[in-house]
């Protein structure tokens, strides 16, 4: 199952016999309406030679390019030029008609915002008027599901399936400066392969189809359709059916198999022996295996599960595997992090709020991490739409800036320090005094945007909460002044300069602002050099035990070092001595963790020879 932007649904295929496109569309309410698409599409399973041999769906590899085109991978068994039955991969895509692209409801096109769905309500009355429910597909004359088959060379085949491998996930990515151009993703057991788009006989990837039969008939009734997880309603239950209606059961030309050159190679390889898991470029990389499907990142980096090591024969226990992060540009491997996998095979995916959810195969379970991870972009929230008002973040931006002027200062709960009686809006009525400065500012939005600072000015919680100016001990006063612009602008324009990156961490840690926190943590490690990575992480071992985060931000650190241990080692010596003196433990592991890095990569070149 996959998203598919076109139709603003859930995408599955069913069918023994030929492919069916189930339509799985989100109600608004909580619940799914799920439409079933049959149609005259050749028989996947039918035998014979050609575009009719047997061909099997792959599971995990359906994916959408978001324009109307379905890739899925599929084998047959045929037998190789020595006569032995070996598996062929084909590369299948569908081609759902224009008629099934979801259409913005009337009152959609008029705002900025709004449920993606439409109104449920003005569905109804549509479906009253014998209109189409408002935010259902536009209806469109003629136009079927059309199929195309690519296969995939012999040799590649064999070699991707040697060792109990075979093709584990694909993905779909849509051209962008992470990505470079639009390809296909794949991932066998030890190595991640890049196909490009479109392919070969094909005009613009992901274009219309061509259409069908004209006058395609359309499903009658609402059979197809049923409401999930929740009450039906009939406004629902005619959208699903009108989705059912609009894609038609239009006849459909054979699948056209043509040959496919070999996928590039671009993390990893097949000859891998397993051992340990190595980072790096795509041709240093190494997977020990690959346990999952693929998913995509909001930075259209691939995500996938992989062994951390292989065990020993017969060890009992959770595997232990890593999560792995792959750029589609570069081929660049970088484990996320380490977890325990109580199966061998997960499903994969990423939440609106960056969460990764693995569904364990032989489980029956699931298990949900907090990585940091960036959410997919069809599931971030939409950007409003240019507009003359200036936005509050603006404003509040001047407010602060007004505050900080002669006369805007606070002194008061009216008044600011100009002895005129200034009353209006701006006027800061409270100041933070942090070192020698002084920074006036407003109490309703300190206490709205920080729970610190919402306990401190309550009433009741401290002696000096009425009071017109609060001290704040053993503060940086200039992590105070990015602190305090990014409470009022929520970040906007509060960029963080690498040189307060750690004094900001340390504050909005002390604040209770783990946004924040974890936006300064992110400055540190964007910016390690050889010159600073030994002293970032004495900082972060030290800070460890107060957040998760900071526990995050060593272990990126120490990554960062066995990468460079060699760097370090030349053009700062005396920083590594000082790691040494002061945490021998540290030193002493991130060494054993260089040599052994030294040794893979030593490994995995004479492998390659």
């Amino acid at each position: 199952m996959t998203w598919d932007a076109f139709t603003s649904s859930f995408v599955a295929l069913g069918g023994e016999r030929s492919p069916q496109v189930l339509i799985m569309t989100p109600s608004g309410d909580d619940t799914l309406l799920v439409a079933s698409l049959p149609s005259d599409l050749p028989a996947e399973s039918g035998d014979g030679e050609g575009p009719r041999m047997r061909y099997d769906r792959v599971p995990d590899t359906l994916t959408s390019d978001g324009r109307g085109a379905l890739y899925y991978l599929a084998w047959c068994e045929v037998p190789n030029q020595s006569g032995v039955p070996f598996k062929q991969y084909a590369i299948r895509k569908l081609q759902l008609p224009q008629s099934m692209r979801r259409q913005p409801a009337p009152q959609q096109q008029a705002q900025t915002q709004g449920d993606a769905g439409g109104s449920t309500a003005g569905g109804a009355q549509a479906q009253a008027e014998g209109g189409p429910a408002a935010g259902a597909p536009a209806r469109a004359a003629g136009g079927g599901i059309t199929d195309r088959s690519w296969q995939l060379p012999e040799d590649w085949c064999q070699a991707v399936l040697k060792d109990r491998g075979g093709i584990w996930g694909m993905v779909h990515l849509n051209a962008s400066p992470a990505t470079g151009s639009e390809c296909l993703v794949l991932a066998s057991r030890r190595a991640v392969y890049r196909l490009s788009l479109p392919l070969p006989g094909e005009g613009t990837a992901g274009a219309a189809g061509p259409a069908g039969a004209a006058g395609a008939a359309e499903l009658a009734g609402a059979a197809g359709a049923a409401e999930l997880a929740g009450t039906a309603r009939a406004a629902g239950l005619a959208g699903a059916a009108g989705l059912a209606g609009a894609a038609g059961a239009a006849g459909a030309a054979p699948p056209q198999q043509q040959q496919l050159a070999a996928p590039q190679l671009l993390a990893g390889f097949e000859e891998g022996t397993g051992g340990a898991a190595v980072d790096g470029p795509g041709g240093e990389a190494q997977f020990v295996g690959v346990m999952s499907n693929l998913a995509v990142d909001g930075h259209g980096h691939v995500l996938l599960l992989d062994k951390g090591w292989e065990p020993a024969p017969g060890a009992q226990g959770p595997t232990m595997g890593a999560v792995r992060r792959i750029r589609p540009g570069n081929g660049a491997v970088t484990t996320v992090a380490r977890l325990k996998c109580p199966a061998a095979h997960a499903v994969i995916c990423l939440t609106g709020t960056g969460f990764l959810c693995a569904s364990w195969a032989d489980a029956c379970d699931g298990t949900v991490f907090d990585l940091g991870l960036a959410p997919p972009a069809h599931l971030q929230q939409p950007q409003p739409a240019a507009s003359l008002m200036r936005p509050l973040s603006a404003n509040l931006g001047w407010l602060l800036e007004d505050a900080q002027q002669p006369g805007g200062g606070g002194g008061g709960s009216s008044g600011g320090g100009d002895g005129g009686g200034r009353a209006d809006v701006s006027a800061a009525d409270l100041t933070i005094c942090v070192g020698e400065r002084r920074f006036p500012c407003h109490r309703t939005i300190l206490a709205a945007r920080c729970d610190y600072f919402k306990h401190r000015l309550a009433s009741d919680a401290f002696a000096d909460a009425r009071a017109a100016e609060l001290e704040l001990p053993d503060a940086d006063p200039d992590a105070f002044e990015l602190l305090l612009r990014w409470l009022y602008t929520g970040g906007a324009a509060a960029a963080i300069p690498a040189e307060h990156a750690r004094s900001v961490a340390e504050l909005a840690d002390r604040l209770l602002l783990p946004e924040l926190c974890a936006a300064a943590l992110a400055s540190v490690a964007g910016s390690v050099t050889a010159a600073t990575v030994v002293d970032g992480m004495l900082w972060a071992a030290g800070a460890a035990h107060r957040r998760r985060s900071f526990v995050q931000l060593l272990a990126e650190l120490k990554e960062w070092y066995v990468e460079h241990h060699e760097l370090v080692c030349r053009e700062e010596g005396a920083s590594v001595q000082r790691l040494m003196e002061q945490r021998s433990d540290l030193a002493l592991e991130l060494i054993v963790c260089a040599q052994q890095r030294a040794r893979q990569q030593r490994s995995a070149k004479r492998q390659r020879a």
